[in-house]
C-alpha cells in the first residue's frame, strides 16, 4: 500500500505540473514562494557544477601539457603528478642536474598519486646513480608492479634480472615490452638469439613462447631467419609442438623455409607430417594433396599458391565433371606472375608426373607447363608437361622423369610460363587442373601410385 500511495503521489505532482490552465500570475506566484532555504541549496549546486567543470578544465589542461610543458601544467594543476615526473626525469638526465632536486621532485609526484609508477621509477634512477643497486632494484620492481607498460622500467629489470641469473624473470620483461610496443621486435631479436646459446636461458625462452604470447609468430620468423644454431631451433619447435599451443602453419613455414634453405630436408619434411590429421601421417605421399581435396596451408610440402600479378587462383569444383576439385588459374590479360608449387621428397628412381587439363580461350604466345628440378640445383630440370594453351576440353597429360642418385634430394614441382622475354609472359583466359599424380616406376615397367 505504501509503494501504491507513492505511486499515486508521484502521478498526481505530474498531473499538476503539466496542467496547461496555469496562469502566468500563478507561475510568479509560485516562484515567490520559493523558500529561501531552497535558493540557497541550487545556488550551491551550480557554484558546485561551475568549479567542478573548472576542475575538469584546470585537470584536462594540466594533463596535456605535463609532458610537454610541465612547467604550464603545473601552473594549471600544482600538483600535476605527470608533471612532476617530467621535471623530475628531466633534471636527472641533465648532465649537471641536481640529484636532491630531482628526488624532491619525484617523491612530491609520489605524495599526489601514491600509485604513481613513473615517480618510482625516477627514484629508482637515482639510486642506481648513487650506487645504491638493492635500493634501485626495489623501486624498479614497486614501479612494475603498479605497471608494466613503462619501457624504461622494463628495460632497466631486463638488464638487472640477467645479470641477476634470473632469466625466467628476465624474460617477463622482454614480453612486458612487445605486449606494449611490438615494433621493438627486431631491437629484441639479439636477446632472444643470445637466450638459446646456454641449455638453461633456452628452456626459459621455450616456457615463454610455449605460452604463446602475441608477438610469437614474428619473434619464431626472425629467429627462424637470423638463429645462426639450425640446431637449437629444431630444438625449439620441438618444445613448442609439445606445449599446449603448439606452433601454427604460419609460424611453421619460416622454420621449415629455413631447414629447406640449410639443405635438412627430411627434418624439414618430417616436422610438415606433424601437421597432418592423424589419418594421413602414416600414409606415403610421392605428390601430396594432388586432388585439392585436403586444405591448402601454404607450407613447402603441400601446395604453395601465389598470385602476384595478373592472375587469380582458387580451388574450384571440377567443371563438366560429377566429383572432384580442381586448381583454376583466370589471367586478366596482363603479363601475369605468380608462384605455384610443391616440394616433394623423392628417392633416386623413374617416375610419372600425370594430371588432368582443361582450358578456356587461352592466349598465350607460349602456354603454361609443370616443371620438375632439383631443389638443390634449379637449373638441373628433371621433365616437362606439353604447353597448354588455347580451348581444350579435359585431357590428360603425363611425363617421365628421373631423379638422380646425387644433388637431388628435394625436387620442386611447378606451374609456370615458359617466358624467353618479358612480353611472352602475357596471358588471357583460363585453365584448371584436377587429379595430379606422381607415380614410381616398377621393376616391371608398371607404374605404382603413392
Amino acid at each position: 500500500m505504501a509503494h501504491g500511495r507513492q505511486y499515486e503521489s508521484a502521478r498526481a505532482f505530474r498531473k499538476r505540473v503539466s496542467k496547461p490552465n496555469v496562469s502566468a500570475g500563478d507561475s510568479a506566484d509560485s516562484l515567490i514562494r520559493f523558500s529561501a532555504g531552497r535558493v540557497v541549496l541550487v545556488g550551491f549546486v551550480l557554484i558546485g557544477l561551475v568549479w567542478f567543470g573548472w576542475r575538469i578544465v584546470a585537470d584536462t589542461a594540466g594533463y596535456n601539457a605535463a609532458t610537454s610543458n610541465p612547467e604550464t601544467a603545473l601552473a594549471w594543476t600544482p600538483g600535476e603528478a605527470t608533471a612532476l615526473d617530467e621535471l623530475a626525469y628531466r633534471e636527472f638526465r641533465k648532465s649537471d642536474g641536481d640529484l636532491n632536486t630531482a628526488r624532491i621532485l619525484a617523491e612530491r609526484a609520489l605524495r599526489s598519486n601514491p600509485l604513481d609508477a613513473r615517480a618510482l621509477t625516477v627514484l629508482g634512477l637515482i639510486a642506481e646513480r648513487q650506487g645504491d643497486q638493492a635500493r634501485a632494484g626495489n623501486l624498479m620492481r614497486l614501479s612494475s608492479a603498479r605497471t608494466w607498460r613503462d619501457m624504461t622500467t622494463q628495460a632497466w629489470l631486463l638488464k638487472y634480472d640477467i645479470q641477476s641469473g634470473d632469466f625466467e624473470q628476465a624474460l617477463l620483461h622482454i614480453d612486458a615490452l612487445l605486449r606494449t610496443n611490438p615494433r621493438f621486435l627486431e631491437q629484441t631479436i639479439p636477446v632472444l638469439a643470445a637466450f638459446t646459446v646456454d641449455q638453461r636461458t633456452f628452456d626459459a625462452l621455450a616456457r615463454l613462447l610455449a605460452s604463446n604470447p602475441p608477438w610469437r609468430a614474428q619473434a619464431l620468423a626472425s629467429l627462424s631467419a637470423q638463429l645462426s644454431d639450425a640446431g637449437r631451433l629444431v630444438q625449439l619447435y620441438a618444445a613448442l609442438n609439445d606445449s599446449q599451443y603448439p606452433a601454427e602453419a604460419t609460424e611453421l613455414k619460416p622454420y621449415l623455409d629455413r631447414l629447406i634453405k640449410d639443405g635438412r630436408y627430411t627434418e624439414a619434411y618430417q616436422s610438415w607430417r606433424e601437421t597432418l590429421p592423424a589419418q594421413q601421417r602414416t600414409k606415403e605421399f610421392l605428390l601430396y594433396n594432388g586432388d585439392f581435396a585436403s586444405p591448402i596451408d601454404g607450407l613447402p610440402f603441400n601446395w604453395h599458391l601465389q598470385p602476384f600479378q595478373g592472375v587469380n587462383i582458387q580451388i574450384v569444383a571440377s567443371p563438366d565433371k560429377d566429383q572432384g576439385r580442381a586448381l583454376r588459374f583466370e589471367f586478366s590479360g596482363t603479363r601475369a606472375s605468380f608462384a605455384v608449387g610443391q616440394l616433394m621428397l623423392l628417392p633416386p628412381g623413374e617416375y610419372s608426373f600425370t594430371g588432368n587439363v582443361r582450358a578456356q580461350e587461352l592466349r598465350t604466345q607460349r602456354g603454361l607447363e609443370w616443371q620438375i628440378s632439383c631443389a638443390e640445383a634449379p637449373n638441373n630440370m628433371l621433365g616437362r608437361t606439353d604447353l597448354v594453351a588455347r580451348t581444350t576440353s579435359w585431357s590428360g597429360f603425363s611425363v617421365a622423369f628421373t631423379v638422380p642418385q646425387q644433388d637431388c634430394r628435394g625436387q620442386w614441382l611447378k606451374l609456370d610460363i615458359p617466358a624467353r622475354t618479358a612480353s611472352e609472359r602475357q596471358i588471357e583466359g583460363q585453365v584448371w587442373y584436377d587429379n595430379l599424380q606422381i607415380r614410381r616406376a616398377t621393376s616391371g615397367n608398371s607404374l605404382e601410385v603413392r
